[in-house]
């Protein structure tokens, strides 16, 4: 390598060891050497002391490994028997499971229910029974008499037991009259007698007699007349013509506070029921034409009246009606379900006098009713309380029944009929509906049914541009709807149209309750909600 000439060059050389200056003493060198000897010894003492304690730790730890594997060995045999034993009892638990499912086939259903369940189903069967008798009765159809208590007790012990503590279940006690004079009770009396309430319970009388001096069963009357019974229901049915002479209903006999005589064509009320019927709040009497005596029935305050085929039955006239109506002064609900082809609409006989029946508020019949009944006494009696009329049923509407419906509203202008339920309206009650709800200026509540309510609600919305005087059902503010295909875009459209336009001489809807219709969303429900109570 080249150097530039200003550089000096430096020689280097290893120092001599043979030169004096160079060598250290040797008493220095052994003191030294000591030293390190003496350190090394110092430090190996402690690595074989730490040699002597690690080798003491890992004979102690292999001890303890050994130790260890010894118990997992056991361990692992433990486990072993275990699991052999978990896997034989899920075999075993398996085995009485399946055996627990064919030995609960083999038991029935109703073996297996609670007392409560068991109960629950007994009190329906009885009620359906009972029911279905009853509306075959009113009919004048044959019918069985109410055995399910009876069935009930013959199946087995427990269900025995469980009837004869329930004493509702013999609550419907019916009692059969023979051809002859002699009673033919109905099976198991006794026990209807001995398990009932005798002041719950509801008798039935299948074919009466009047010549029977003791019809009833002695369990029932009383020899004294202020402890007689007064059994909420008392059914007599297949009444026969009544004849001259007929003794009254025994001061003996029990009360009812509800009374059904059904027979198959009696012109007027056999005077043998009088005392009964007298006592009686609630009245039904099914192919029987009303005729009453000068006697006033304080007590009676529903009356149903129901016609059925009969060449012995009578006409019904519109004047029977209004001695209905006067001779029960007390009287809230009039239920007419008369065959329109049976009655005299044009047989009105006038009255000089206009009654007052102060307490009227309830009238349940059929359209044609209106025309045949109510229209030709509006001359001679007034009802100021009217305020819920139903209707049975609603065919097509002739004008003339058209001009009765009118007539009858415009004359009930002083007392304005309040709330209107309809029978199920199909596509031809439509427009005729329109035409019935104008005189209704007054109406507050409407209940709807049917298939096509829809197309009723979207007639009753509200235009922007309609004047006050062509509004239908100015004053409506609830509305019930039952089992109807109306959809939540139409019932928004109605409500919005009577809430949110504040329209002069037009009602809030405040109300409205929805039974079995399935095209109303949640959401468009909550909104027609926010609207009727905002």
């Amino acid at each position: 390598m080249n150097f530039p000439k200003e550089f000096r060059k430096f020689s280097f050389s290893r120092p001599d060891p043979n030169r004096t200056i160079n060598r250290i003493p040797s008493s220095i060198e052994t003191s030294l050497l000591t030293e390190l000897v003496l350190s090394r010894r110092r430090y190996l003492e402690a690595i074989d002391h730490e040699i002597v304690a690690t080798d003491r730790i890992a004979s102690e730890l292999a001890t303890e490994v050994s130790a260890l594997e010894e118990t997992l060995e056991e361990k692992r045999s433990m486990l072993a028997l275990v699991n052999k034993a978990l896997d034989a009892s899920r075999e075993n638990r398996n085995k009485i499971l399946r055996d627990i499912m064919t030995l609960s086939n083999v038991i029935p259903v109703a073996r297996r229910l609670p007392d409560e369940v068991l109960l629950r189903i007994f009190e329906d069967t009885v009620e359906t029974e009972e029911y279905e008798r009853r509306a075959l009765a009113l009919e004048w159809r044959s019918y069985s008499l109410g055995r399910a208590p009876l069935v009930i007790c013959g199946v087995c012990r427990r269900w025995r037991c469980i009837a004869l503590g329930t004493p509702s279940l013999f609550k419907y006690v019916n009692i059969v009259s023979a051809s002859g004079n002699e009673v033919r009770p109905s099976a198991a009396l006794d026990w209807w007698l001995e398990h009932n309430k005798k002041k719950t319970m509801q008798l039935s009388i299948d074919g009466w007699k009047v010549q029977h001096n003791f019809p009833l069963p002695v369990e029932l009357t009383t020899d004294n007349i202020h402890t007689r019974l007064i059994l909420p229901r008392i059914e007599v049915s297949c009444i026969p013509i009544p004849t001259l002479g007929t003794n009254i209903w025994s001061d003996s006999y029990p009360l009812a506070k509800e009374l059904v005589l059904i027979s198959d064509g009696i012109d007027g009320l056999p005077a043998y029921f009088d005392p009964l019927a007298m006592e009686a709040e609630k009245v039904t009497v099914s192919g029987i034409r009303v005729w009453w005596t000068e006697t006033t029935w304080l007590s009676l305050t529903e009356l149903r009246v129901i016609g059925l085929p009969s060449s012995r039955l009578r006409s019904l006239r519109a004047m029977d009606i209004r001695e209905i109506i006067i001779m029960a002064p007390n009287l809230h609900l009039l239920d007419i379900m008369w065959d329109e082809s049976r009655s005299h609409s044009g047989e009105s006989e006038p009255s000089t006098t206009i009654s007052a029946h102060e307490n009227l508020q309830t009238l349940i019949c059929s359209f044609a009713s209106i025309t045949s009944y109510l229209t030709p006494l509006q001359g001679s009696i007034m009802c100021p309380s009217f305020q819920h009329l139903s209707l049975k049923t609603l065919p097509f509407i002739q004008p003339a029944e058209l001009s009765g419906w009118l007539a009858f509203f415009n004359a009930l202008s002083p007392f304005p009929l309040r709330s209107i339920e309809l029978p199920p309206i199909r596509q031809d009650n439509v427009n005729p509906l329109i035409v019935l709800f104008k005189p209704l200026s007054l109406l507050e509540h409407l209940t709807l049914k049917g298939p096509a309510v829809c197309e009723l609600i979207q007639r009753l919305v509200v235009g922007d541009d309609e004047k006050v005087t062509s509004f239908i059902l100015p004053s409506l503010k609830s509305l019930d709807i039952y089992d109807s295909d109306i959809t939540d875009e139409v019932l928004l459209l109605f409500v919005e149209s009577r809430n949110l336009k504040n329209r002069p001489g037009l009602a809030r809807i405040v109300d409205i309750q929805l039974w079995e219709c399935p095209f109303i969303g949640y959401a468009k429900w909550e909104e027609i909600l926010y609207i009727i109570h905002s």
